[in-house]
């Protein structure tokens, strides 16, 4: 079921979510922050705890508030409308995916998913990865771009067997196969309501102030089109003692349209001290805040009617034209049908 008309997102809009943020600490301009860590409404989220593989998410507490439909109603953005006491953006964004346990002193790639280097004549057939794979018994993956193999073996498996590169998957191979990559499958909430990966991106969160040092974040990760290894960087320069909430967005490598597996996150230098997350999020509707305490909105229309797949978890990232202190206020309306 879908919303094809104005009348029909009037009938089913819920009444608002409100947000009131105040920041603790100076925001730098241009440097992206997420306000999920804040003391507010909704309240303060606690930095994630699944290990390095990460996990999906269906709720988090410090979100936007958000409840599925029923009876097979599609949601959608009908209004977001917000201030702050500085000029910037607002992003609501879908928060899919997060991790932690990254050691913030150690340089090169810390493993989250990995390349496959083959499948073996078996039953259950044996995964070969490039290096010690991050996973455990029982749990959820998906391998994509695999080639050679008979049958097809990309998809999503509850693995057995783990011990350093290796696991088994509960399928019969006849021909092994060679390629492609796994990893935690994220949930599907991409632009097309799927696990692709379509318009998913990569962001660096701080979730304990970070020490005195400035590294370059690489992440490697699948693409949309199963292509294993693609690789870029931080879009904003990191900084020295970046606060709490400090969110630097990875950049996509040239034709790449979004974020399918994680494959591994590095530092270029240790931050010395602190805890960051690496989040894969989903950008629905962006509202600009063209002066300080000066509020704006945008509906149904001209934020193009955004969905909302079930199980979204909403949260905030602003982006501030000047270095300051900020409070931030507002809130959605979402509309069901």
């Amino acid at each position: 079921m879908a919303i094809t008309t104005l009348d029909g997102a009037l009938a089913g809009m819920q009444y608002p979510r409100e947000f009131i943020k105040a920041v603790t600490g100076t925001l730098v301009s241009g440097r992206p922050f997420s306000t999920i860590y804040l003391a507010g409404m909704p309240g303060a989220a606690v930095a994630p705890t699944p290990g390095l593989k990460g996990a999906t998410l269906t709720t988090y507490a410090g979100q936007i508030p958000f409840v599925n439909p029923s009876g097979g109603s599609n949601t959608y953005l009908a209004r977001l409308q917000g201030m702050a006491s500085q000029a910037g953006s607002l992003l609501l964004c879908d928060r899919l995916w997060h991790n932690s346990g990254y050691s913030i002193t150690t340089t090169g790639a810390q493993i989250i998913g990995n390349p496959i280097v083959s499948s073996s004549v078996a039953n259950p057939t044996v995964i070969t990865c490039t290096g010690n794979v991050p996973f455990a018994n029982s749990d959820v993956v998906s391998i994509v771009g695999h080639t050679g193999s008979t049958p097809a073996i990309s998809g999503t498996y509850t693995i057995s067997g783990v011990s350093g590169a290796t696991f088994t998957i509960p399928v019969s191979v006849s021909v092994g196969g060679s390629g492609g990559s796994v990893g935690i499958p994220l949930p599907p909430r991409d632009a097309d309501g799927t696990s692709v990966g379509n318009q998913v991106h990569l962001g660096v969160e701080v979730s304990a102030d970070v020490g005195s040092a400035a590294p370059t974040l690489t992440a490697i990760y699948t693409n949309t089109a199963g292509v294993a290894g693609r690789t870029n960087t931080n879009l904003v320069a990191t900084t020295t003692t970046s606060l709490k909430g400090t969110f630097y967005p990875i950049s996509l490598q040239a034709g790449d349209t979004g974020v399918q597996l994680i494959q591994s996150l590095g530092l270029s230098v240790s931050w010395v001290s602190g805890t960051i997350s690496l989040v894969a999020y989903r950008i629905l509707a962006r509202l600009e805040l063209t002066g300080a305490n000066i509020p704006n909105a945008i509906d149904a229309i001209t934020s193009g009617f955004p969905r909302l797949y079930d199980n979204t978890v909403p949260f905030l990232i602003f982006v501030p034209n000047t270095t300051t202190t900020s409070n931030i206020t507002g809130s959605v309306v979402w509309t069901q049908g």
